[in-house]
């Protein structure tokens, strides 16, 4: 596991939602909230609704979560309603989260999955654990969480899920951006968006990164929006660059620079076509790799 991920991990640890008493208001809202999604029944497994829906919005998300509520907000969170179900003496918590876009919704599920790939066919994808199910569709993030770990919870949990998925709207496709990382040597379910502070840089927000094996080494390759150079201008001077030869690598009147991090090992960052991007973890051998994939985004296809 590169560095990278070791603290990308350490930083997000310990986000997930933390179930609260009270607060929060009454179903309502627009046609597209949450709470209009909470089905009142689910017949096949005699799940009833069994509590007020309720919602929480903007800065009140700290009334529902105990801690954490912040990296909601990175990713421009928008509302979340709640509620339980019963299914004789099992109960479950539905929880629906809305945030801006698609992208951003995504931004914050990669920030609490598990490692690798999803293990549940939901949305753009989905996990389990025990006693919880969490997927993403569109600018809907899901999770069901039950109190006792039996058949019937697990049951009463895909169900639950299944319809969620079958009528919430909203894409089932990874965000666009992640179209223009190489698929080759790619780690799966590595993909992940980062709105704010990649790389430790509080100004590189909205960075788009995704893993790769190269020849026995981790890398990871990264990419975000800067048209300007503003961000690529503020990094350069913000570091101690080495001696580097951008030949042959297709970034934008060779503007790039290689530099030393202390915990992420060699980056190199450069601008190409209104893009900041760049590899984490590089060594020499892997600049074919990077002029490939850098050549692509200059010429696409």
């Amino acid at each position: 596991m590169n560095n990278y991920r070791k603290i990308l991990i350490g930083f997000l640890s310990a986000v997930l939602a933390v179930y609260s008493c009270g607060g929060g208001s009454d179903k309502s809202g627009s046609a597209d909230g949450p709470a209009a999604y909470f089905p009142e029944e689910i017949k096949e497994i005699h799940l009833l609704l069994s509590s007020k829906i309720r919602t929480f919005k903007g800065e009140s998300l700290y009334e529902y979560i105990n801690g954490g509520a912040e990296i909601y907000h990175l990713y421009n969170f928008v509302d979340v309603a709640t509620a339980s179900y019963k299914t004789g003496d099992i109960e479950i918590v539905l929880d629906i989260y809305r945030f801006e876009n698609p992208d951003y919704a995504y931004g914050l599920y990669s920030s609490i999955k598990p490692l690798g790939p999803g293990n549940m066919e939901l949305g753009v994808e989905g996990f389990s654990t025990e006693n919880s199910i969490d997927f993403v569709k569109g600018k809907y993030i899901v999770r069901i969480v039950g109190f006792e770990q039996s058949d019937i919870t697990k049951n009463a949990l895909g169900e639950l899920a299944i319809y969620l998925n079958e009528h919430l709207p909203g894409t089932t496709e990874m965000p666009p951006t992640f179209a223009i990382f190489p698929v080759e040597n790619r780690i799966p379910g590595s993909e992940k968006i980062m709105a704010e502070s990649f790389l430790g840089q509080i100004f590189l927000d909205d960075a788009y990164a995704v893993d790769y094996e190269i020849e026995g080494d981790e890398i990871t390759l990264f990419v975000s929006e800067d048209s300007t150079g503003e961000k690529y201008l503020t990094w350069l001077e913000q570091v101690e660059t080495e001696e580097f030869d951008p030949d042959g690598l297709a970034y934008d009147d060779q503007n790039s620079f290689l530099y030393n991090n202390e915990y992420y090992g060699y980056i190199v960052a450069g601008l190409v076509e209104g893009r900041l991007a760049g590899l984490i973890g590089y060594k020499e051998s892997h600049r074919e790799f990077l002029s490939r994939w850098l050549e692509s985004l200059k010429n696409p296809e």
